[in-house]
């Protein structure tokens, strides 16, 4: 796992590996303790992102999350072929797509982005306290 660490940006790339995993969760716990963040929601936010994108690419998955204009941001890429952002409550219709629906609950915004190839989901959350 490669990263870069800075005042407001914690990038990581992970081998779509679901043992990387760990070692993505404890820096983003790190990361959000040291920006005085609540982990707990965030480290199932990008588990559920990162999983999501090893199901769909064997290439390695870019993590970046900010601290930007009051917002905690996370943005995970990876080189899937992307999808259509279509929440619906999969507890009463399907038994597919709790993980972006879970996502969805915990954050206050989500989006998908597709350019070049690559996907980009974007999850964002106003800063806590």
């Amino acid at each position: 796992m490669a990263d870069g660490l800075a005042t407001s940006r914690l990038q990581l790339t992970i081998e779509a590996d679901t043992a990387q995993l760990v070692h993505m969760r404890d820096r983003l716990r790190r990361w959000l303790a040291r920006h005085g963040q609540p982990a707990d929601d965030w480290l199932l936010v990008a588990n559920e992102l990162c999983t999501n994108s090893m199901a769909v690419s064997t290439d390695p998955i870019e993590i970046i999350m900010t601290l930007d204009a009051g917002e905690v941001v996370l943005e995970v890429t990876d080189t899937g072929p992307g999808f259509v952002l279509d929440l619906v409550n999969p507890l009463t219709t399907s038994t597919r797509r709790r993980g972006l629906w879970i996502v969805d609950q915990l954050t206050h915004r989500l989006a998908v982005a597709h350019r070049e190839g690559r996907t980009t989901v974007i999850a964002a959350r106003t800063l806590a306290g």
